[in-house]
C-alpha cells in the first residue's frame, strides 16, 4: 500500500508536469519524454518500491540488501538523468522539477528507513524532512501576508544534498551499525541543515546573499569546505572502514 501510494505520488508529479516538457526558455511542448525524463521516472519507480520496506520489518539475509540496492539505483539515476538530457539535447523544464521532487522524496524515504532500521537516531527523520518544513515555511508566510524572496543559484545547495544521499545510501547497507552510524549521522547532518538554514534566512529576509559581509564569510566557508573538509570526510570514511573490516573479523 506504501509503494502504492509513492508510485502514484510520482505519476501525478509527471502528469501534473506534462505541460512543463519543454527546453527551458521556450513554449513548444516536446513528442516525447526523452531519456533523461525516463530514467528519472526510473528512479521513481524504485523510490516507490523502497517506501514498500518503510513499515515492514528489517529483511534478514540477501533480502536485507534490497532496500540499499535500490536507493543506490535511484542515486545512480540521479546522476545519468542529467547527462543523457543534456546529451540529446532534451533538457526540459519537467526535467528539473521531477529532479527536485525525487530528491526530496527519495532522501525522506531513506532516512525513514534508516531510522526504521535504528541506523539512525531519530530525530534525523527531519532531515529527510527538511524541504517539505521549507515548503510549508514559504506557505505559511505567503498566507500570513510576509515577503518571500528568491534564493539565487547556489552550486553548494546541489552538492550538500548529493552528499546527503549518498550518506544515507551508505546507512541501508547491512554492513554499518550504531554507536558509528549515529556519530556519521550528526557530521552529515550539521552542513545539510545548515544549508536549509541559510536558504530560510534568504527567502525570509534576513540575509542579503548580495551583501559585502556575506560574501567574504561565504569566501571563507568555501576555503573551509574545498581545503579541509574532504580530508576530514576522507578520514572519516577510512575509519569506518577499518571499523567495518574489524566487525566482520570478528564475527
Amino acid at each position: 500500500i506504501v509503494a502504492a501510494c509513492v508510485l502514484a505520488y510520482g505519476l501525478g508529479l509527471l502528469w501534473r508536469g506534462l505541460k512543463d516538457n519543454h527546453r527551458p526558455g521556450e513554449s513548444s511542448l516536446l513528442p516525447t519524454l526523452g531519456a533523461g525524463n525516463v530514467l528519472t521516472m526510473i528512479r521513481g519507480l524504485a523510490l516507490g518500491l523502497l517506501a514498500g520496506f518503510v513499515f515492514l520489518p528489517q529483511p534478514s539475509e540477501g533480502l536485507a540488501w534490497l532496500p540499499a540496492l535500490l536507493y543506490t539505483l535511484a542515486i545512480m539515476a540521479d546522476y545519468m538523468d542529467g547527462y543523457f538530457a543534456r546529451l540529446t539535447h532534451h533538457a526540459t523544464v519537467l526535467g528539473e522539477t521531477l529532479d527536485i521532487e525525487f530528491d526530496a522524496l527519495g532522501i525522506l524515504i531513506a532516512t525513514s528507513l534508516a531510522v526504521h532500521y535504528h541506523q539512525l537516531p531519530w530525530w534525523y527523520v527531519l532531515i529527510g524532512l527538511s524541504r517539505y518544513l521549507f515548503l510549508f515555511g514559504i506557505w505559511w508566510r505567503k498566507r500570513h501576508g510576509e515577503p518571500v524572496y528568491d534564493l539565487p543559484p547556489s552550486t553548494n545547495r546541489r552538492m550538500v544534498a548529493g552528499f546527503q544521499m549518498g550518506f544515507t545510501s551508505a546507512m541501508l547497507w547491512p554492513l554499518v551499525y550504531p554507536p558509528a552510524t549515529t556519530l556519521a549521522g550528526v557530521v552529515f547532518a550539521i552542513p545539510f541543515t545548515a544549508s536549509f538554514m541559510r536558504d530560510w534566512l534568504v527567502v525570509s529576509g534576513r540575509l542579503d546573499p548580495t551583501s559585502l559581509s556575506y560574501l567574504e564569510f561565504r569566501r571563507k566557508l568555501a576555503v573551509v569546505l574545498t581545503r579541509w573538509f574532504p580530508v576530514m570526510l576522507r578520514g572519516f570514511v577510512v575509519a569506518l572502514v577499518l571499523w567495518i573490516v574489524v566487525a566482520i573479523l570478528r564475527n
